[in-house]
């Protein structure tokens, strides 16, 4: 794996790079339907087989707070690797 330069003259160009990376997947519909979709699928299974009910906003922030802790878990185990 690519790993990011130590801080000199050249950070800028990985810099640049990183950018253009998060800019393209950003406006990548495709790709944030997908994910949000998988995402969506799983929560709403999980809270069928919970067999709970909760109001709208409750439900929408319990979707927010899964979604982060599912994302942060990702990115934390990619860290360790």
């Amino acid at each position: 794996m690519w790993q990011k330069p130590p801080s000199s003259s050249g950070s800028s160009s990985y810099h640049d790079l990183e950018n253009r990376i998060v800019r393209a997947m950003q406006h990548d519909a495709q790709l944030n339907e997908k994910i949000m979709s998988a995402i969506v699928s799983a929560y709403e299974n999980s809270l069928m087989t919970e067999n709970v009910v909760l109001s709208r906003p409750e439900r929408q922030r319990l979707f927010q707070n899964v979604t982060k802790r599912i994302l942060g878990g990702l990115m934390d185990s990619q860290d360790k690797q």
